[in-house]
């Protein structure tokens, strides 16, 4: 089961941020996080206007993913509201070629960006991954996103291509940045 157990992670400003698994019974306030996000950037995959599943159905999923092992959806949590997420899942479990890669996708609120958790997320992140035998981690960041490329290659994300015209928002093309990081460079 991948589980993660609650852990304290204290702010630059004092304020008490606690990190574990987002669980069924969080759907509402999950719900209210996704919606959220597409308002304050245009950095991830969620949109204004985007249809979101039902309550009963968000707390069916996040089960399901709770009791898979590797699937991984960590919460930020401030006093009871989600103000950030990082979702680690395999590309696909069953290949035996394949089964050594994780890919993740992580959304913050704009009003907690530049307080370390977004880095604190990765770290919890790799730690579950090399647990479960992965050793490359995968995602896409658009080239615009200089906080973002910023966070990744600090957290030693490199970039390894670059997917011209990736996302066309408001009638305008963005490229995207194919990234990935190699957490045991001495097996390679």
């Amino acid at each position: 089961m991948a589980k993660l157990e609650p852990s304290t992670f204290i702010l630059k400003n004092g304020r008490n941020i606690i990190f574990r698994s987002i669980a069924a019974e969080d759907a509402d306030i999950f719900l209210e996080f996704r919606r959220q996000i597409p308002h304050e950037s245009t950095h991830t995959m969620q949109y204004v206007g985007m249809e979101f599943p039902t309550k009963e159905e968000t707390a069916m999923r996040l089960k399901a993913q709770l009791d898979d092992r590797v699937i991984l959806n960590i919460g930020a949590f401030d006093s009871g509201k989600i103000i950030g997420f990082l979702n680690f899942r395999m590309q696909n479990p069953e290949h035996p070629w394949i089964q050594h890669l994780g890919q993740f996708g992580m959304f913050i609120l704009k009003e907690y960006w530049g307080y370390g958790i977004g880095k604190k997320l990765l770290e919890l992140q790799d730690a579950h991954a090399k647990i479960h035998g992965i050793s490359r981690i995968e995602a896409m960041v658009r080239v615009k996103n200089d906080r973002g490329v910023k966070l990744y290659e600090h957290s030693g994300y490199k970039i390894e291509g670059t997917r011209r015209r990736a996302a066309k928002i408001n009638g305008e093309f963005h490229d995207e940045y194919f990234i990935a990081k190699i957490l045991d460079e001495t097996n390679y």
